[in-house]
C-alpha cells in the first residue's frame, strides 16, 4: 500500500508535500521545546497555558508514534552504521 503524502500550505504560500522525516523532526523539536518550557506561575492564565502545552505535547507524541508505525526510520547518512 502506498503512503499518501499530505499537502500543507501556510497562508500566502504554495502547497508542498510533507516529507515524513521532516515532519518527525519538527514534532521532535516541538516536543523538546515543550519539555524545556518553564511554567511561570506568576503569570495570569498559566494553568491554562500549561494545560494547553500538555495537550499539544500529547498530540505531537501520538502523531510521531503514528508516523513511526507507518514509515520505517531512514538511516542518517552522517551516523556510522
Amino acid at each position: 500500500m502506498a503512503l499518501k503524502v499530505p499537502y500543507v500550505a501556510a497562508p500566502g504560500t504554495a502547497a508542498r508535500a510533507v516529507v515524513p522525516s521532516e515532519l518527525a523532526r519538527a514534532l521532535e523539536e516541538l516536543i523538546g521545546a515543550l519539555d524545556r518550557r518553564v511554567p511561570r506561575v506568576e503569570h495570569a492564565g498559566e494553568s491554562a497555558i500549561a494545560r494547553d502545552a500538555a495537550a499539544l505535547r500529547a498530540k505531537a507524541v501520538a502523531r510521531l508514534a503514528e508516523l513511526a508505525d507507518r514509515c520505517p526510520p531512514v538511516a542518517d547518512p552522517d551516523q556510522p552504521a
